[in-house]
């Protein structure tokens, strides 16, 4: 997308936050709560009559409500999951946030949002900083083993978003939060419902100039100072959606769409002076990116349920890459300009029926076409043979640049069929089964396939105590990167594959005490999909994962609330051949807790401290050594206050409040102490 385009959708970006607040209702009933009903026409597992699903309860699942969001003042989605046992979320020299379950990568989750796959094909990767959640209702996180429905990939677990929708009443909102380290974003909403048309609308602007590091951070030559280089971010999102009840026909549509740029901080320590340290990138993205959603829902409320969807992505991103660290060359070598286009078409139907004995029958047909394109340039160092000329000057020989053109245009098609079902047995046992079949057809008619499958069980010891256990076997396939990028490229692939295993056990205390859940996983990943440094993209024999997941929540008194969770982890590279069994940047151990405390009914005082510990980086030189990125402990504090009969919230925030310093990936710290102030007003 063109820059003048990007910036006609933040002018209309900020003409929709203005409208937002501008809007009143003198002729209704006030309400002090913006609408929060979810829009389920894009939700994957579906409840049909008054039986929860068992894929769910067969899953270690956690939900994220729109609550937990407000409480933790979190503003983008790795803020808002950053806390759950299993996840782990690092930066690192793409940067953007990056989410680790249970030890595998980004290209690992399924991310949904209204039933819209958001992963790009590219690289299978997606951008967590750059999704509000301010606009969503709940965060579905699933770890391991997940639902057949979902088709394939998803070998970590599936995050699903389900976005906002109109209520019964018009609702409206505006926000706005300014971070003293130069950072500020603006918020809107409005929402209604007429008849039987509700619509939901929401928009946001967000600018950072830099963050700023710790003050126990010691400047190095290629961050001398403690405003982080090129750390800048500006974006601007708007979602939306509209559902019409027509008869027993329910019609949705939904709309996302984000655009903006952010500069990528290079590494602290050069690769002279580490050789933990890869090269300092000098280098910087423009974004867009539009999804679209129809979906037509027959059944709803009664035994059977038929949903048929269509989706479209449009991602654009146009990254420089510069030769030094003004950002204002390209004529040395490693230099590059890139401008990529993907494109995704698909759409599928879903159908579930429940029949007598509670059992419940659902199978999905999904595909969808995947287009990527990408122009650009390269420069590269060449070495010239004798005789002069051809630019690399005089009579010797010698080096000289070279621009390489980029020019590529490859596809794919991804197909799925799958039928899972589910067994209630009785009030304290029941079973869940699922097998699904997957296809993808590349360029130039090469294919891979393969069957993925989920066996769970869940059985009640008694009111207090239940167990749960799953086992499943998930494909992922490889991406267009992957298989074409011109640096790491290699069309000979096959899917990677994953055997998960999962035994739980839940327990409460007494209907008002504590609850307690421990599960025990592993995960044996083959033939998994990784880039050789400096070299392709290959298969490597195999990984493997296991550990447990420790969780509690309470809430004491009516005012206090508690919930924490400790995960501990062994990553092991099983590969034949490999020079050492260590995998980077996944810590074994990570500790978190929150506290909320209702001071009164209109004072809100929280906290939450994150620690993680023993990850390690891997050199660039061979035999492979290993050293300590190092362990970290992250407090935050937050607090709100209500006024005006709920309809005006102001709070405050205080993140890294111990101004640790601390890095997640080697040679890339993180910010320092930043204080956080916000109001919004719900009229």
């Amino acid at each position: 997308m063109t820059g003048n385009h990007r910036i006609t959708v933040r002018m209309a970006c900020r003409l929709a936050l203005l409208g937002a607040a501008s809007i009143t209702t003198p002729t209704l009933a006030q309400d002090a709560d913006v609408a929060t009903d979810a829009y389920r026409l894009g939700e994957t597992i579906v409840v049909i009559g008054e039986r929860p699903r068992l894929a769910d309860e067969i899953a270690t699942l956690d939900t994220v409500t729109a609550d937990d969001i407000t409480r933790r003042g979190a503003r983008t989605l790795e803020e808002a999951i950053a806390l759950l046992p299993g996840v782990y979320v690092r930066y690192g020299a793409d940067g953007v946030p990056r989410i680790d379950i249970r030890g595998l990568r980004t290209r690992n989750i399924i991310l949904l949002q209204d039933g819209v796959p958001l992963n790009s094909s590219y690289d299978g990767q997606f951008d967590p900083a750059s999704i509000p959640v301010d606009n969503i209702a709940e965060i579905k996180v699933t770890r391991g083993g997940s639902s057949v429905l979902y088709g394939p990939g998803g070998n970590a677990g599936v995050i699903e978003i389900i976005t906002k929708a109109a209520g019964d009443a018009l609702g409206a909102g505006v926000a706005a939060e300014y971070e003293f380290s130069e950072a500020y974003e603006v918020r809107g909403t409005v929402s209604g419902r007429a008849g039987g048309v509700g619509l939901s609308l929401w928009g946001s602007v967000f600018d950072r100039d830099h963050f700023e590091l710790s003050s126990d951070f010691r400047p190095t030559a290629l961050q001398p100072g403690d405003e982080r280089v090129n750390s800048d971010r500006q974006q601007s999102a708007m979602q939306g959606n509209a559902v019409f009840d027509a008869g027993d026909a329910h019609v949705g549509f939904s709309l996302s769409y984000r655009d903006g740029e952010y500069g990528k901080p290079p590494t602290t320590v050069n690769s002279t002076e580490s050789v933990y340290a890869n090269r300092p990138r000098y280098e910087r993205v423009e974004f867009d990116a539009l999804s679209l959603q129809t979906a037509v829902e027959f059944g709803r409320g009664g035994p059977w349920m038929v949903r048929p969807t269509v989706f479209f992505n449009r991602d654009g991103e146009l990254t420089n890459g510069y030769d030094d660290a003004d950002y204002d060359s390209q004529v040395r070598s490693g230099a590059f300009q890139e401008d990529a286009t993907l494109e995704v078409f698909g759409g599928g139907a879903l159908a579930s029926l429940r029949l007598g004995n509670d059992a419940l029958l659902s199978a999905s047909l999904s595909g969808r076409q995947e287009n990527w394109e990408s122009t650009g340039f390269t420069v590269a160092t060449a070495t010239g043979g004798g005789g002069g000329g051809g630019g690399g000057g005089g009579g010797g020989g010698g080096t000289t640049t070279v621009v390489r053109p980029i020019d590529q245009d490859e596809s794919l098609n991804l197909y799925s069929i799958d039928v899972e079902a589910e067994w209630p047995f009785n009030d304290a046992f029941g079973l869940v089964t699922g097998v699904g079949f997957s296809k993808q057809s590349r360029d130039g008619g090469a294919s891979d396939g393969g069957f993925s499958y989920l066996l769970g069980a869940d059985y009640r010891l008694s009111d207090a105590t239940t167990l749960r256990g799953s086992t499943s076997r998930k494909l992922r396939y490889p991406t267009l990167r992957d298989l074409y990028a011109v640096d790491r490229g290699n069309p000979d692939l096959v899917a990677e594959t994953t055997q998960s295993y999962d035994l739980a056990v839940q327990h409460r205390f007494g209907e008002a005490g504590p609850e307690v859940e421990a599960v025990l996983f592993r995960i044996d990943a083959e033939d998994f999909i990784e880039r050789v440094p400096g070299g392709i993209t290959r298969n490597f024999e195999e990984y493997r994962f296991d550990g447990v997941e420790l969780s509690a929540s309470h809430r004491a008194l009516d005012r206090l609330a508690v919930a924490a969770s400790y995960t501990y982890m062994e990553s092991e590279n099983r590969s034949s051949g490999a020079d050492t069994t260590t995998l980077q940047n996944r810590p074994e151990h990570k500790f978190s807790v929150r506290l909320d405390y209702d001071l009164t009914q209109s004072i809100r005082l929280g906290g939450h401290y994150l620690y993680a510990a023993d990850s390690y980086t891997l050199s660039r030189t061979t035999p492979t050594t290993t050293r300590e990125v190092g362990d970290y402990g992250v407090l935050n504090l937050d607090a709100s206050v209500t006024f005006l009969q709920g309809r005006m919230r102001a709070y405050a925030r205080i993140e890294n409040a111990l101004d640790e310093d601390y890095q997640e990936s080697f040679g890339f710290p993180q910010p320092g102490r930043a204080w956080v102030i916000g109001a919004e007003y719900r009229p």
